[in-house]
């Protein structure tokens, strides 16, 4: 006599994502490269931003959040210098992107056997390091191609639509995994 188990449609939906024996270790190495492929060239990206933070832009084409000459009035009227502005977006990013990537890590570590919590998580992890590459994408530095090149590997360039949609449904998602 069998005796037959029934899956709740959560628990049939959750049988579908895990992944067992070498696919498992396969996903973690693919997921383990690809955050160190993400998480490098921001690194290496980091000192070229804080560059053009620091670096009145005087074109008529201005990167996102490199300061114009009016808004580098603005800020020394309100007692600031520039060096200052671009220190605290420094921080700002750089709190941003570690919060995104120990998130990331926290979903690794928790559902490391669900494929998509792993994708989650490389979407999370990818979402922090958004704003230093659209930053240099707008630039005139040799750090520009890296930037646009992280943007080409996204279906026709829809990087910043990609990295929107994947905000919002990497903090739906979230909450649902952990």
């Amino acid at each position: 006599m069998a005796i037959e188990k029934t899956l709740s449609p959560s628990q049939h939906a959750e049988a579908g994502t895990r992944l067992f024996g070498s696919w498992l270790i396969l996903a973690q190495v693919v997921w383990i490269a690809a955050v160190t492929l993400i998480v490098a060239p921001f690194l290496a990206m980091l000192p070229a931003y804080y560059t053009l933070l620091q670096t009145v832009c005087t074109g008529t084409t201005c990167a996102i959040w490199q300061p114009t000459p009016g808004s580098a009035l603005a800020i020394q009227k309100l007692g600031l210098s520039v060096d200052t502005y671009a220190t605290f977006t420094l921080a700002l990013t750089l709190a941003s992107a570690f919060l995104c990537f120990a998130i990331g890590a926290v979903i690794f570590w928790r559902r490391s056997d669900d494929w998509m919590a792993l994708l989650v998580a490389l979407g999370v992890v990818a979402l922090g390091t958004v704003n230093v590459s659209s930053v240099l994408q707008a630039s005139y530095s040799p750090w520009q191609v890296l930037a646009i090149g992280r943007a080409g590997c996204y279906p026709a360039g829809l990087y910043r639509a990609w990295s929107f949609s994947s905000s919002v449904i990497s903090l739906s998602c979230t909450w649902s995994i952990i």
